[in-house]
């Protein structure tokens, strides 16, 4: 089973990418966030320690059951699974983890009767270093969009500067927990699944006509400059993804 994991500051972003590759030929894209293998009390915080077996197994049946795992297999395999998982846990924990996984998955792609599977759960790219433990083959897809439009998302028809701007600021600082999953940076070595496994996926920008609805032209201009002050951050930091937004705003996205 080939995996490709999806993420980005929006979920909505990621679903789209996702939904994408799940319609080419090859791939199909489930249709649930699974989400126990990148969130809190999940996989993660098993491995590194932050919850113990016993709570982990407690967590999947509160968080990740209802709505979620219980539409693509059974309560019984389920239970299989995870009995499986407190068998091998403490000689391999890595493999144990990754079994896991793929015995949960393994019933929708058959059913599918593709051998890929996309999954785009919320938190997949920090979850990097882990997913990339567990999954050796595994691809990454960070599915990207212009700031500004991100910001202006949610905002009513009467935004201001200010909101946007605030916008932006929470926006970069999710991008910058992102680039730490896919490029992990310790003691002077880089590693991690960037740039070989990662690709970034850049979302067509609405423009102004959406993030700049109701600004005057001079508050647009004072929102796009504060912008590209942060993208010139983020490039001066080597956040992995920077490049591909400088060479969008000026080829005058």
């Amino acid at each position: 089973m080939q995996l490709t994991f999806v993420g980005g500051v929006a979920h909505a972003d990621a679903a789209l990418v996702a939904e994408r590759i799940g319609a080419t030929p090859g791939w199909a894209a489930l249709p649930v966030e699974l989400g126990f293998h990148a969130e809190p009390r999940g996989i993660g915080d098993l491995l590194e320690g932050r919850i113990t077996l016993a709570g982990f197994r407690e967590a999947v049946g509160e968080r990740w059951w209802t709505d979620r795992l219980e539409r693509i297999v059974s309560a019984q395999q389920l239970a299989a699974a995870l009995e499986r998982l407190t068998q091998g846990y403490e000689r391999d924990p890595i493999a144990a983890c990754g079994r896991l996984f793929e015995e949960l998955v393994e019933p929708f792609a058959e059913s599918s009767g593709e051998p890929g599977v996309v999954d785009a759960t919320a938190g997949v790219l920090a979850a990097a270093p882990i997913l990339e433990r567990l999954f050796g083959e595994a691809e990454f897809v960070h599915a990207l969009r212009d700031g500004r439009d991100h910001a202006g998302r949610g905002l009513g028809e009467h935004r201001t500067p200010g909101e946007l701007l605030a916008g932006i600021a929470r926006w970069a600082e999710a991008l910058r927990e992102i680039d730490a999953g896919v490029q992990v940076r310790e003691d002077g070595a880089t590693y991690g699944v960037w740039p070989d496994r990662l690709r970034v996926e850049l979302l067509s920008p609405n423009g102004a006509e959406t993030w700049g609805h109701g600004l005057s032209r001079r508050e647009r201009r004072r929102v796009t400059r504060r912008y590209v002050r942060t993208l010139r951050a983020l490039a001066d930091d080597g956040v992995h993804c920077a490049p591909d937004l400088v060479e969008l705003i000026e080829s005058g996205g």
